[in-house]
């Protein structure tokens, strides 16, 4: 059976992406299998009190509030992930 360029070429390139898709799920499924990294937060974080019920006055308050627990004359270094993690926990109430 002899096949034209262009039948040959749309074969290859079937077969390209069926291979890329087995890739990317393949890749996928081995990264989900490790499971997910669990981070020790610098500090305990805070809630804001139950008597405070508008959503901008939480946001305000945690917005003041949330580095109270974190002693930084106790902390000589401070590990990158965690700090990341703290900010994006600090973050959304500023958009509030």
């Amino acid at each position: 059976m002899i096949l034209s360029f262009p039948i040959m070429q749309r074969r290859l390139s079937k077969a390209v992406k069926s291979m890329a898709l087995c890739f990317v799920m393949f890749a996928s499924a081995s990264s989900y299998a490790q499971g997910y990294i669990e981070i020790e937060p610098l500090f305990e974080y805070i809630t804001a009190p139950e008597e405070i019920t508008p959503l901008n006055e939480k946001s305000n308050y945690l917005v003041e509030h949330f580095w109270d627990n974190m002693h930084f004359k106790t902390k000589s270094t401070v590990d990158h992930t965690a700090l990341n993690h703290t900010f994006n926990v600090y973050a959304p109430p500023l958009r509030s």
